[in-house]
């Protein structure tokens, strides 16, 4: 079967984000070789958005609004609504790549039979200058079953996934109980059951530092190490021994690392004593020992000012 014959449904929820909503759909109409089916959630938006996009648009894209209830509930009612067998997701602050659609449907379609195909990103702030681009291939050196690798290195942004819908009905789609880290939870049990690509190349425009994320800043952290606890907490059983420790204390540091960023000085000690716990080499404890004598001198900095 070739690209030509080949149909998506694209998921994009939105809240207030009128202009930015407007320019990634615009950037879904860009695709080549793919028939569409764009469905643009509104969760409760209180500015222009329905208009803006019912004015650009017209009957070329569907707009389902609803009281705000989150961006996974969004997500869902999306996938709900979606005519096509292949589900692309699309944050509507990002945008994608021309031909971004094609590149991963010939993936998902070729004889390792894939369920899931990610790609790279160009991380942009919201004025769109460019940050970084991202090399996804160090943290997730093959294809296939990849649960290992994510569960060291989360990797999923919703915007870079194309799936297939059959896979997402079966594990229950985004969980509506999270506000935050709904993308990382999602990944896990995906990847638990289900084989995973990545395109290391970037094809989508994602972007850092709205302050109207759907995802709430403040309550990303709190969110991602309940996700993860909650995954490693009921498999146990079935993870090696060595994997599940690391993971533990990989996401210890990485949280502590984010609460410092963002000055919460004795957040980050509590997360840093906790990767301590499951330290098991020297450069581990090391990491985990230096950032505690880092963090401790800007504690009793912060004293001295009082």
């Amino acid at each position: 079967m070739s690209v030509t014959e080949h149909a998506v449904s694209v998921v994009i929820p939105t809240y207030n984000r009128a202009a930015l909503c407007v320019a990634a759909v615009e950037s879904v109409f860009e695709q080549v070789d793919v028939t569409l089916d764009v469905i643009v959630v509104d969760d409760g938006s209180t500015d222009d958005t329905v208009a803006r996009l019912a004015a650009r648009f017209g009957d070329r894209i569907r707009v389902i609004t609803k009281p705000n209830s989150g961006v996974a509930n969004s997500r869902n009612l999306g996938v709900r609504h979606a005519r096509h067998d292949l589900i692309a997701f699309l944050d509507s602050d990002d945008a994608w790549v021309a031909g971004k659609l094609k590149k991963q449907i010939e993936v998902l379609e070729s004889p390792s039979d894939f369920d899931m195909v990610l790609t790279d990103l160009y991380e942009v702030t919201p004025e769109k200058e460019l940050l970084l681009v991202t090399q996804r291939r160090k943290d997730i050196p093959k294809d296939g079953e990849i649960l290992n690798d994510i569960l060291l290195y989360p990797s999923l942004l919703p915007s870079c996934v194309l799936l297939r819908k059959k896979c997402f009905d079966a594990i229950g789609g985004f969980d509506e109980s999270l506000r935050t880290a709904e993308d990382l939870d999602f990944h896990l049990r995906f990847a638990e059951r289900y084989r995973i690509a990545l395109i290391p190349e970037p094809l989508v425009y994602y972007a850092r530092g709205h302050n109207d994320s759907l995802s709430a800043l403040e309550q990303t952290t709190k969110d991602y190490i309940f996700v993860l606890e909650r995954f490693l907490a009921t498999r146990r059983q079935t993870l090696p021994k060595s994997l599940v420790r690391l993971a533990y204390h990989r996401a210890y540091v990485i949280t502590a690392r984010s609460a410092a960023s963002d000055k919460r000085i004795f957040e980050s000690i509590r997360y840093l004593w906790r990767s301590i716990a499951y330290a098991s080499s020297l450069p581990e404890l090391t990491t985990a020992v230096r950032g505690l004598k880092f963090f401790g001198w800007n504690v009793m900095a912060l004293l001295l000012r009082r």
